[in-house]
């Protein structure tokens, strides 16, 4: 019964630790700018509308980003990374 009571307790302190840290942490890509040709394949693979361009370059809206990398897998200079 010991080590059910250990189990129990150690699964409590994990969710707690999750719960503070952040679990639900999204990674937003990371734009080189100087690799950017402007080609807004990233824009065209974003299902949530996180993207938009100004003077030529994509800004990522981070409280529309997921985090799903699709903007980073797509480019084909590898302006865009995910961290």
């Amino acid at each position: 019964m010991r080590r059910k009571a250990n189990i129990s307790a150690l699964v409590v302190v994990i969710i707690l630790l999750l719960l503070v840290v952040g679990c639900d942490r999204v990674e937003f890509p990371i734009l080189d700018e100087d690799k950017c040709i402007g080609c807004r394949e990233c824009l065209s693979v974003c299902s949530y509308d996180a993207i938009h361009f100004e003077d030529g370059k994509p800004i990522i809206d981070v409280d529309k980003c997921t985090g799903c990398g699709e903007c980073a897998q797509i480019c084909p200079t590898g302006a865009l990374i995910m961290p």
